[in-house]
This record gives structure tokens, C-alpha cells and sequence, in this order.
């Protein structure tokens, strides 16, 4: 009898929102709807399917099961032990490692230093689909914060998976480099316009109490497919913006 490694039994609460996701794909939005008694094993509604999947997994297939907690993402590596599809379909996952606490403290951050405004838009499916928009306030390739307005930004969910564009407006001289720094009127300079697709879980929303019209959500970034990719444009976004900032 194969012996997994030994997991503490600490499981989000039932109904908390979670992400899971196996190796190489995004993370999918998902809801936890049962714990075994000896919390050996926990039951999530099935995630939606992604673009192309045809087959479903199979029992013994491996994901990684998360959540937001106090210090940070709570990460525990599972394998599905059955598929239910009485009632609400279900995955039971059983965990196949130890539970991690995912703080992206390493990552090198900054703040906003563009000539136009970074623009944001959440999207969400859990508890109800939803969406919100505003403004970026800091990134770092683990992570945004962003101040959202208007409708939906009250709806934003604290431990949803959401997915993140990121519009980013500047002005480009006519050698390719920022010319932000001389502005648009600079000889041979352009508007560039470029965005950033992401996914991330909501750690943290809430209104702020000195600008009561303003919802601040906080969103740890998690890599998907292409996440070497987007951690490369996100990493030269997070330094040119450094540099600007330097340069005042």
C-alpha cells in the first residue's frame, strides 16, 4: 500500500473559495463542498472546463488545490481520488504532499510610474459571475494592487480566482524607447497601448476609510501555461517603471 506524505488535515472552510489547477495549466475557480471526517480528503465543485478539454481527469491525476489565508496562498498538492456527478458534480481530492504557505515575498515591486493611468478589469465567476474595473496602484510579478470604482467593485470577492487585464498606455519615441520622460511631443513619438492577460486569487478587499468611494483589492498573480512568458514582460514592466521613478 503506497503511503502519501503526511498532510496536517487543514482544509478552507466549506463553501470558502478556492483554485485548483494541474501542472502546466491556470488555475480554475472552484468551491470546497465536503471534508471527509478524518479530513484525509476534500470534495470541490467541479471547475469549469478549459478551452479544448475533451477528456475529464482521471482518478490519480495530479493538481494543486489553494487558497487565501492569513500569512499568504495556501498551497497542498492533491490527486483526484473519485468524480462524483450525483447532485453537484465533485472532485475528492486527496492531498499527495505537505501543506505550503506561498508568500511571494521575493519578487521585486513597484509603484505606478506611467504617463496614463495603468487600467484594470476583474473578472470572476464564484459565488456569481462579476466584474469590476479601475486603476493600478503597484505590481510585482507575484502580485498587483489595484483600486477599483464604479459598478461591481463592491462585489469583488475576497478569495475569488479572477482573471486580470492589465491596459498599459504609454508614450513610445520613434526608437522604441519611453519617451514619457520628454512627452508626447517629443520628435517621432506614438501612443503604445499594450495589455496583460493574468490570473490571481483576491487576498484582500475592502473600502478604503479615507476615500469611501474606493474599493482596494489586493491579487496574487499565479503562472499559467505561458507563466515564464508573462513573468518576463511583467519583470520589465516592474524595472522600466523602477527606472522612471528614479528619474524624477
Amino acid at each position: 500500500m503506497t503511503r502519501r506524505p503526511r498532510h496536517d488535515g487543514t482544509w478552507p472552510a466549506l463553501g470558502a473559495r478556492a483554485l485548483v489547477g494541474a501542472p502546466g495549466e491556470a488555475p480554475r475557480a472552484t468551491r470546497v463542498e465536503d471534508v471527509d471526517d478524518d479530513g484525509g480528503a476534500v470534495a470541490v465543485a467541479v471547475p469549469r472546463a478549459l478551452a479544448g478539454e475533451l477528456e475529464p481527469p482521471q482518478p490519480g491525476d495530479a493538481f494543486e488545490l489553494s487558497w487565501p489565508g492569513p500569512r499568504g496562498l495556501v498551497v497542498v498538492p492533491v490527486v483526484l481520488r473519485e468524480r462524483v456527478r450525483d447532485g453537484i458534480p465533485l472532485w475528492w481530492l486527496e492531498p499527495s504532499g505537505p501543506t505550503a504557505v506561498d508568500q511571494r515575498r521575493s519578487y521585486v515591486r513597484a509603484e505606478v510610474s506611467a504617463p496614463f493611468p495603468v487600467r484594470v478589469a476583474l473578472d470572476w465567476e464564484l459565488p456569481e459571475r462579476g466584474a469590476a474595473a479601475g486603476e493600478l496602484q503597484d505590481l510585482s510579478e507575484g502580485g498587483l494592487r489595484v483600486h477599483l470604482r464604479g459598478a461591481g467593485a463592491d462585489d469583488c470577492p475576497e478569495g475569488a480566482g479572477v482573471g486580470v487585464r492589465l491596459t498599459v498606455v504609454d508614450v513610445v519615441a520613434g526608437d522604441g524607447t519611453s519617451a514619457s520622460a520628454a512627452g508626447a511631443d517629443s520628435p517621432g513619438a506614438a501612443v503604445d497601448v499594450d495589455e496583460h492577460e493574468l490570473f490571481g486569487t483576491v487576498l484582500r478587499s475592502g473600502r478604503l476609510a479615507d476615500s469611501p468611494d474606493v474599493v482596494e483589492a489586493v491579487v496574487q498573480l499565479h503562472e499559467g501555461p505561458a507563466g515564464s512568458r508573462q513573468g518576463d514582460a511583467l519583470r520589465r514592466l516592474v524595472f522600466a517603471w523602477q527606472r522612471r521613478a528614479r528619474q524624477r
